[in-house]
């Protein structure tokens, strides 16, 4: 049990925040998506993105940076799905608010396993990239083969390439692989703990 005689919260509620919190991304999404459309006139052109999200960062390594600031500067924030059901994230020792040390040891622990997940799934990845860009060069020439037919080309590309088709499963690969450590800890964890918040001395409790 927490420090402080503090409830340890069920992995039922854990989901339902994290379903919560899915629901309200989604519709915060569409209701961009909309706002957007909207805004764009008829006729003229999309822009190739929004413009007021132009502050984000192109690079990689300052994606990194923003993300891992955010991360540890926002350690107690509580998301809408926590704040319905009523779970909260606390120190295990303590009982008390997410330090910075441990924070960082869970975003370090994220971070670790996604690299380690990239460097198993990269030749596949590459793999994927190098047939997508034949299946592309191959369309193009066919696409100039048929002049005002798009579509001509197309079913050309279908009966030459029957199997080709969006692996799901490829898609999916790096996400399972990142998963499963992550979460499944805490079907065996008597605190219901994830991996990072194990090592990070972090656990999830009702208010």
């Amino acid at each position: 049990m927490p420090a402080g005689g503090l409830k340890v919260a069920s992995l039922r509620r854990r989901l339902a925040a994290a379903a919560i919190d899915g629901l309200v991304l989604g519709a915060g999404l569409v209701v961009l998506a909309v706002v957007y459309g909207i805004r764009s006139k008829p006729g003229e052109d999309t822009p190739d993105e929004i413009p007021w999200l132009k502050w984000i960062p192109d690079s990689p390594a300052a994606n990194r940076v923003t993300s891992t600031v955010l991360s540890v500067g926002w350690r107690n924030w509580r998301s809408p799905g926590s704040r319905f059901v009523g779970v909260r994230v606390v120190e295990l020792k303590t009982g008390g608010p997410v330090t910075v040390h441990s924070a960082s040891v869970k975003l370090a622990t994220s971070i670790a396993l996604g690299e380690f997940v990239r460097s198993l799934n990269g030749p596949a990845q590459r793999r994927t990239l190098e047939r997508l860009r034949a299946y592309q060069s191959e369309l193009s020439e066919l696409k100039q083969s048929h002049p005002g037919d798009p579509e001509a080309a197309q079913r050309e590309m279908r009966k030459r390439h029957p199997e080709a088709r969006v692996g799901c499963l490829g898609c999916a690969a790096p996400l399972l692989l990142t998963t499963v450590p992550t979460y499944a800890p805490a079907l065996w964890s008597p605190r219901n703990q994830t991996l990072p918040e194990w090592l990070a001395g972090l656990v999830v409790v009702e208010d």
